[in-house]
């Protein structure tokens, strides 16, 4: 989209508007990925006569066009500017290097460890190693064995009532 689009889009329709429609799109995508993810049996039993793919199609065809939203919103706002012009003073500057440098520490501290995607492993019977290949991300907690060890330490015991 060229420079001179974007300032007719822009004066076509207000900011606002512009902003409504690029977050409408976001609303749109958690709103049906809620939706269809919360109901999914209900769905692929009563709705899609329990065929599993059509309720893929479905998912995939809402997740297309939420997707399809989100970029033309942004491609829409991203030459129309701040909302409020704020002078660039420097304590601006800081504050706003801050709270980015806060938000970019928050987030690695979200994203999970880093693993190799695949490993070689001993099949249980014997013989030789399989490549087998394996997320990327390591899902598991640091400390996910930590409940089997403590079933191991208080057996089954530790699940009942013990009353005087």
């Amino acid at each position: 989209m060229s420079a001179l689009h974007a300032a007719k889009t822009t004066a076509v329709l207000p900011t606002a508007t512009l902003l409504r429609l690029s977050l409408g799109g976001w609303a749109f995508f958690i709103f049906e990925n809620t939706l269809l993810s919360h109901n999914r049996s209900y769905l692929i039993s009563d709705i899609f006569g329990n065929n599993e793919e059509y309720y893929h199609y479905a998912y995939g065809t809402c997740s297309t066009i939420a997707t399809g939203l989100i970029i033309h919103g942004y491609r829409a706002v991203r030459h129309a500017g701040p909302l409020t012009k704020l002078p660039l003073t420097p304590p601006f500057k800081l504050a706003a290097f801050t709270f980015q440098a806060l938000g970019l520490v928050g987030l690695s501290q979200l994203l999970p460890a880093a693993q190799v995607p695949g490993e070689y492993k001993v099949p249980e019977k014997g013989g030789e190693k399989v490549w087998q290949v394996r997320c990327p991300f390591d899902f598991k907690t640091k400390d996910h064995d930590a409940g089997e060890r403590l079933w191991e330490i208080w057996g089954d015991e530790s699940g009942r009532r013990i009353t005087g």
